[in-house]
């Protein structure tokens, strides 16, 4: 029987005790490492491919997501039949949370990245839609313990 390693993304919650659900994702167009996120020395390595995910669900959030998909890591199944010892398995892959973005009142129910990557918009059941850049000055809405600032740029209703 196959196994397979399937991570989730479920930490969609208004209080971080209950997770909500995800109703909408969508990958950044742009698929090159920024080395200012993260471990500098895993992402500069060849063997991984980094990528940004942006979420939107139940809650009124939109998180930002960076997922490090390490390309040499070890099979599940090598892991599994003993021939590496535990220290010296690599997690095929790593999720980490950049960024929560607040601004709808209600359910987020699309995200969407622009064809560049660079302006992310998001609509949700309070019929609004908002467009959001990313804050290099630190300047937007860094919400809790999170490492990026994004800005609410354009505002539709």
């Amino acid at each position: 029987m196959p196994r397979v390693f399937l991570p989730q993304i479920l930490w969609h919650s208004k209080d971080n005790k209950r997770c909500d659900r995800v109703y909408s994702l969508d990958f950044q167009p742009i698929v090159s490492p920024d080395p200012k996120v993260g471990d500098e020395n895993l992402v500069n390595r060849k063997s991984v491919t980094c990528l940004r995910l942006a979420t939107g669900g139940a809650d009124e959030f939109v998180h930002i997501w960076q997922i490090l998909i390490h390309n040499q890591a070890p099979q599940y199944t090598h892991f599994v039949n003993q021939s590496l010892k535990k220290d010296e398995f690599e997690q095929p892959l790593s999720i980490k949370i950049l960024a929560r973005l607040v601004g709808h009142i209600g359910e987020v129910n699309a995200v969407r990245w622009s064809h560049d990557g660079k302006v992310l918009a998001t609509g949700g059941e309070d019929r609004c839609i908002f467009l959001w850049t990313k804050d290099e000055n630190g300047n937007g809405n860094l919400q809790g313990d999170y490492e990026e600032n994004w800005t609410r740029t354009h505002y539709f209703r």
